[in-house]
């Protein structure tokens, strides 16, 4: 009986610790040159034994969420699960991996179990330490520009990281909030109505409350931001009216929660109970799959409000939001914004909202709360992580992304930089809404964000926007998927300030791409001239076929002397400050070396008709591609070089 506990308990007994790292460290190589060495966890280096648990590592990164590193540990007994690392803040900085984050606390990253696998989930730096910042504030538009507003936010997180803004200005009108006056002075009515205009309305027939009028002002206030039309409008309330009679219900039908009784199985619980953002999703996406409220109303001018809150709604009695349309068009009529007089003399005026972190429905983090101001302008807001000496926060519209200049031109399905023919989504019959793409890691330089450029690709050529990458420690490949722009920048109506009988107009933001002359906020490289060729350069040269490593590189690199007219080469460096590689398989050009040409100067932008010495200077570096002139007939020349 003994001897078969004893092997029971052998067959559970994981493989050895030597083996598992002998296995795994090449994966982990991939990630950073230095990992093991350089990486930390919670400012200690990180602990060999969960090193050599490390099953793989991979990131996920979206213009549309936070950056994720996935963390897969072998963990058969669970004690990683269990262990106290997991009930607190972890920080792992992996240097030229970037600065990962997990607290459970404050909802940053997540934990998943599945067999003997344990997979942590990690925010980036930036967008953590974002989340973490949860005091309630405002600042007034008329003396803080948005900008001024998301570096405030940006500088209160500077301890934990070096935060780059990139915001372009608006041009647009800032949405307008309304304020009552009376003879007695300028004052704000937090539920949104005048006293008498509130004492004569109802809702389903019975009067309405303080906390159903508050509801009602939140609810008009930000379809007055979304610049909805009437009827998209007048579908809102009366979907309020018939989903939760304007409460902020905890529960409902089923799962179904908040004043407009979304599934939380669904749509989540966070944005179920939030009034802000059920109605923003009420109003632009819809919850069947047909569009938002204001689409509906545009592209169907003669539906009633009724029925385009069907639309949005899917409910199972379609007839009931008509039936309370009369009572919608006098909520809507008697809120404050409406530009009639309340009892007791109080007039309205429309004065200049602010930005805030924080709304009636509680705290929220800066995170949160930049997503929210950002849509209020139609923007996104979105981290830019890779190939920057720190990362960008970027606020900015789709329209202003698509018009920078493409980090990368793909010409053809069948370009050098894919690893495959690209997979295209069809919206109809012609035109093509996303593509995914395949692509060679190390040379694609293009994070979520920025723009690439289809020519002789048929339905797919023009500028595409990277909606989202991941990729995965040790491959070769990345995983990337494209979009064509999905907001647009409208001009704001007229708008008016009775205090000063004065009105004046929004200024236009085309939301066609036309001329790409904007500046690419996104572009840009990190590291040592080294560090250029090593990362980028060598791994291009061995999928092109031609065998060459780092070391051998250093040891030409150590031999090579001045240039021909004797000067410093390239080669010579010190890495820090230039560095160069020459790679080759013959004696004589090849269709491996003529590929490799193509793919380095499609990657630097280098203007490459095929044969002779160009330079060119990008984000820091003097980049030189030498091939098929002088004496480089029998290899690629390619050197970089820093400059001020």
């Amino acid at each position: 009986m003994a001897s078969r506990t004893v092997k029971a308990k052998a067959k559970r007994k994981p493989a050895p610790a030597v083996k598992r790292t002998r296995r795994l460290l090449p994966a982990l190589a991939g990630l950073d040159a230095d990992v093991l060495a350089r990486a930390t966890l919670n400012g200690a280096k990180v602990d060999i034994a969960l090193v050599e648990a490390i099953v793989s590592i991979g990131r996920d990164l979206a213009i549309d969420k936070a950056n994720v590193l996935r963390l897969a540990l072998h963990d058969p007994d669970a004690e990683i699960f269990r262990s106290d690392l997991l009930a607190g803040q972890i920080d792992l900085n992996l240097a030229a991996g970037g600065r990962w984050r997990m607290d459970r606390s404050r909802d940053i990253g997540s934990v998943a179990v599945d067999g003997d696998t344990t997979t942590l989930e990690l925010w980036c730096i930036a967008s953590a330490a974002l989340r973490g910042q949860t005091k309630t504030m405002r600042r007034a538009t008329s003396t803080t520009s948005f900008g001024a507003f998301v570096r405030y936010l940006a500088r209160e997180v500077s301890a934990d990281v070096d935060l780059r803004v990139v915001c372009p200005d608006p041009g647009q009108a800032i949405p307008q909030e309304t304020t009552a006056t009376s003879s007695k002075g300028t004052k704000t009515t937090p539920p949104g109505f005048g006293g008498g205009a509130a004492a004569r309305l109802t809702i389903k027939g019975a009067r309405a409350s303080t906390e159903q009028l508050r509801n009602a002002a939140q609810v008009l206030q930000i379809a007055r931001e979304k610049n909805a039309p009437a009827k998209a409008t007048k579908a809102l309330v009366a979907a309020c009216i018939v989903e939760s009679l304007f409460r902020n219900m905890s529960g409902g039908d089923r799962d179904s929660k908040g004043i407009l009784q979304l599934r939380t199985g669904i749509w989540g619980e966070a944005n179920a109970r939030s009034i802000d953002r059920s109605v923003e999703m009420f109003l632009t996406k819809g919850f069947t799959g047909k569009g938002g409220a204001i689409a509906l109303a545009r592209k169907n001018p003669g539906w009633s409000a009724g029925r385009i809150a069907q639309a949005v709604q899917g409910s199972a009695y379609p007839s009931r939001y008509d039936q309370y349309g009369q009572e919608a068009d006098r909520i809507i009529a008697a809120w404050r914004g409406s530009g009639t007089a309340g009892a007791g003399g109080t007039q309205t005026a429309q004065l200049p909202s602010a930005w805030r972190r924080g709304t009636s429905d509680g705290a929220e983090s800066s995170w949160t709360a930049l997503d929210r101001e950002a849509r209020r302008l139609g923007r996104r807001r979105f981290v830019a992580l890779p190939w920057a000496p720190e990362p960008r926060l970027v606020i900015a519209s789709d329209q202003q992304l698509i018009q920078a200049q493409p980090h990368h031109t793909l010409r053809g399905l069948d370009d050098p930089l894919l690893s495959a023919r690209p997979s295209i989504r069809l919206d109809g019959i012609k035109r093509a809404t996303t593509v995914d793409l395949e692509v060679l890691k190390a040379p694609w330089l293009a994070p979520p964000g920025a723009v690439v450029e289809f020519i002789g690709a048929g339905l797919i050529d023009g500028p595409w926007e990277v909606a989202a990458l991941a990729d995965d420690t040790g491959a070769a490949t990345a995983r990337v998927q494209l979009q064509q722009p999905t907001t647009k920048v409208e001009a704001a109506p007229a708008t008016s300030s009775a205090a000063k009988g004065t009105t004046t107009k929004a200024k236009a933001t085309s939301s066609a791409p036309g001329r790409r002359n904007v500046t690419d906020p996104l572009t840009s490289l990190r590291g040592s001239p080294r560090g250029v060729i090593e990362e980028i350069v060598l791994p291009i040269a061995r999928a092109c076929g031609i065998s060459v490593t780092a070391a051998s590189v250093a040891a030409a690199n150590a031999r090579h002397g001045p240039t021909v007219n004797g000067t410093r080469s390239d080669h010579q460096g010190p890495p820090n400050v230039a560095w160069a590689a020459d790679m080759s398989n013959g004696g004589s050009p090849t269709p491996q070396m003529d590929r490799l040409a193509r793919t380095i100067a499609r990657v630097f932008g280098i203007p490459w008709t095929g044969a002779g010495l160009v330079s060119v200077t990008r984000w820091g570096y003097r980049f030189q591609l030498i091939y098929r002139a002088d004496d480089h007939y029998d290899h690629v020349h390619f050197g970089a070089r820093r400059v001020r």
